[in-house]
């Protein structure tokens, strides 16, 4: 077993006693799921790691994944909780923690209190690890995935600072800056979308048209201007 996993599992499991206790909830980077009870795994250390299970543990990953992306988000939820039940054993850390932005991204469809849980599951990941200049976590689509998650669950100031954060435009930012693309469509359209849900429809609109490369004030709906060779 590798030195990360070893570190992984030490900064995320609880051991009491030598034993690796799993019966009342899973600490998974700070983040709390609960689990089955009763579940005891002995000292990690002695747990092999095998190309068998490790298989199986990402054959059932992508099929979460798959489940999520037809938006079968109660199926794909209950997916990413029984590979966290079994405990990360056999996955890398970057793995978990994809684990846990794909349990989060099920939740942000579900009921309010399962969105307010994936934003709380996502900042306690991201609290635990290194963040940019900008304040930005630097774990790959965490933030994309938190801020949607606080946009579902209303938090649309919050989730307009992450965004901007994400996309490299620090706080004092004047409005042109703001609007000028990142480079990166998801991050922009996300701000967009938040933009006309804070009625910002100003800021949205001028993103959106850098994003197309039309001059403020340009519109596809405009009608074209009669020309002489133009029947009648």
């Amino acid at each position: 077993m590798s030195k990360e996993t070893i570190e992984f599992l030490r900064e995320n499991y609880e051991l009491r006693d030598k034993t690796l206790m799993r019966g009342t909830l899973l600490s998974c980077t700070q983040v709390q799921i609960y689990v089955r009870k009763g579940v005891n795994r002995a000292d990690f250390t002695t747990d092999p790691v095998t190309s068998k299970n490790k298989t199986t543990a990402k054959d059932r990953m992508r099929e979460a994944f798959i489940e999520l992306e037809k938006q079968n988000f109660r199926h794909a939820e209950g997916l990413f909780r029984d590979i966290l039940n079994e405990g990360p054993f056999t996955l890398s850390v970057s793995e978990c923690q994809n684990i846990i932005i794909g349990l989060a991204s099920s939740l942000k469809e579900q009921t309010y209190e399962k969105k307010t849980q994936a934003c709380s599951m996502l900042e306690a990941l991201r609290s635990r690890n290194p963040l940019n200049e900008f304040g930005a976590s630097t774990i790959p689509n965490l933030d994309l995935t938190l801020s949607l998650c606080e946009q579902a669950a209303g938090r649309y100031c919050v989730a307009e600072a992450r965004l901007l954060a994400l996309r490299n435009k620090g706080q004092d930012a004047d409005e042109a800056a703001q609007c000028e693309p990142s480079g990166n469509f998801d991050f922009d359209q996300a701000q967009v979308k938040v933009w006309e849900l804070m009625r910002k429809h100003e800021l949205a609109e001028k993103l959106q048209l850098n994003l197309s490369g039309k001059p403020p004030g340009d519109s596809e709906s405009s009608p074209s201007q009669p020309t002489d060779n133009d029947p009648a």
